[in-house]
């Protein structure tokens, strides 16, 4: 069977062809990918724990919120170790 791509994925993948947007993508890695590992390995976030969209987005923007507590913690600490 033939897959025929909509009009919005041949537009995503003419984007994604871009140097530009490429060389952005690549920061993805070290912007979304790590917090993400974070939630699922440290905290063990692996499913929501409520139902519906409303109360499981504001279980993400917990877990989220515990992230950047973390690393302003973090950075926190090695500042003030420089000092």
């Amino acid at each position: 069977e033939r897959v025929v791509e909509s009009a919005a994925m041949k537009q995503y993948l003419k984007r994604m062809q871009q140097p530009e947007v490429k060389k952005l993508y690549k920061k993805r890695c070290e912007i979304a990918e790590f917090p993400h590992l974070w939630a699922k390995a440290v905290k063990g976030w692996r499913r929501f724990s409520v139902r519906g969209v409303v109360k499981a987005g504001m279980e993400a923007i917990w877990v989220a919120l515990a992230y950047n507590v973390t690393q302003w913690m973090r950075l926190r600490q090695s500042e003030t170790a420089a000092a």
